[in-house]
């Protein structure tokens, strides 16, 4: 195993100093299309950018050194599926995004926590915009609303004997153990996302929530014996806390989702051209344009607006549908306006596509902890060009 992992070091360097043959690039093509060399390659990469600028300094210059040294090729970070690129590069790009932008991201939160951005940044797309974080507003009963990015921990407010907490992780908590049900169950709440922004709570009942950005739940304060019921805009993952005497009900613009116990993420963007619900274990019915269907884990339902059709996906990667949770952007066969789409939402700004824009499809994973230059640089089409103004991204040909 050790000689194996020398044998890679001395192909990888070999590739950054141009001495590698074409048997030798082949060579490291072969180890890294296999998943499994995936850590043993990222903890090389991090070893050679150690090697490349100090730790103690994250600014613009050490991103694009960093990502000049790793891609002397300037190709294609994002691996297309209509014309092929060099695998190899596409490979070693997006393992490179994925280590820099680690590593970058450790050293801005440790010596930055309370440090405001106080000027723009710049970059050669213009005016630079950061990655989402957690950002919400909650909607009260009473129609008061608090503002949970800047709400302090602890107690934020109690309703008829429902206390609504906000934890040192972020969470949003529901303690409803001394409600009398009665009068809450007409009593709701409203939990919303801007763009650029996610959040997690816990409802009254105990089940989880991950919201999207720009989403909404909206949600009695107390649940009643017979159902648990909420309606979603946008996209959320849910873990349901099991209760068979009260299914959990997910009201979405285009349907119903009916659950039991189990875990799923909903997928429901007005701008979508499809609703998708996607079931990780348990069991979920979705009724849909006068359709019930039962899904199974590891499936999803598919529902297209325009001809108002479901269908079943048996082969679903869920990794790419939860990509969102766990701090990725995942791309199979994603066009530019697709991916474009997801960049809206999580760096809050407004796309606007110029001319005729490639229809390439990209496959390839990028961190949602990048800034947008960053996301950009990743990107790294040829035949694509990008501008920031202020809110603005305009993508050129």
């Amino acid at each position: 195993m050790l000689n194996e992992a020398n044998r890679v070091q001395d192909l990888f360097r070999k590739y950054i100093d141009g001495s590698a043959t074409v048997a030798e690039l082949d060579e490291l093509d072969a180890y890294l299309q296999n998943e499994e060399n995936n850590t043993t390659f990222q903890q090389l990469l991090t070893e050679e950018l150690e090697n490349t600028a100090p730790a103690a300094v994250y600014d613009e210059e050490r991103w694009n050194t960093v990502i000049k040294r790793f891609l002397p090729d300037q190709g294609y970070p994002l691996q297309t599926t209509e014309r092929k690129p060099r695998s190899l590069f596409a490979r070693i790009a997006v393992a490179a995004a994925i280590v820099i932008s680690s590593s970058t991201a450790v050293y801005y939160f440790q010596h930055n926590k309370s440090t405001p951005v106080a000027t723009p940044m710049i970059s050669q797309f213009g005016n630079d915009k950061l990655p989402g974080g957690d950002k919400a507003t909650l909607t009260l009963a009473n129609g008061s609303v608090i503002v949970l990015d800047t709400a302090h921990n602890g107690l934020l407010t109690a309703q008829n004997g429902i206390t609504i907490k906000k934890l040192n992780n972020g969470q949003l908590l529901y303690d409803a153990s001394n409600v009398a049900s009665a009068e809450d169950e007409k009593a709701f709440n409203t939990i919303a996302t801007p763009r650029g922004g996610q959040y997690q709570l816990i409802l009254p009942d105990g089940s989880k929530v991950w919201l999207n950005a720009a989403s909404s739940l909206h949600f009695p304060v107390a649940f009643n014996s017979k159902e648990r019921k909420v309606a979603l805009t946008g996209e959320a993952y849910f873990e349901i806390a099991q209760n068979a005497k009260a299914p959990f009900k997910v009201d979405t613009k285009n349907g119903e989702v009916n659950v039991l116990g189990t875990s799923f993420n909903i997928n429901a963007y007005d701008n979508e051209t499809a609703e998708k619900t996607t079931l990780i274990d348990g069991s979920v019915r979705v009724n849909i344009s006068n359709n019930a269907v039962l899904l199974q884990p590891g499936k999803q339902l598919q529902y297209t607006k325009a001809t108002k059709q479901s269908t079943v996906n048996a082969n679903v990667e869920i990794d790419k549908v939860l990509a969102w949770k766990n701090g990725e952007f995942q791309f199979t066969g994603a066009d530019i306006a697709t991916i474009m789409r997801e960049v809206e939402r999580w760096y809050d700004v407004d796309v606007v596509l110029e001319g005729n824009v490639s229809t390439e499809k990209f496959v390839g994973k990028i961190p949602r902890n990048m800034k947008l230059s960053q996301f950009l640089e990743v990107l790294a089409l040829n035949d694509v060009h990008f501008k920031i103004e202020e809110k603005k991204l305009i993508v050129k040909p």
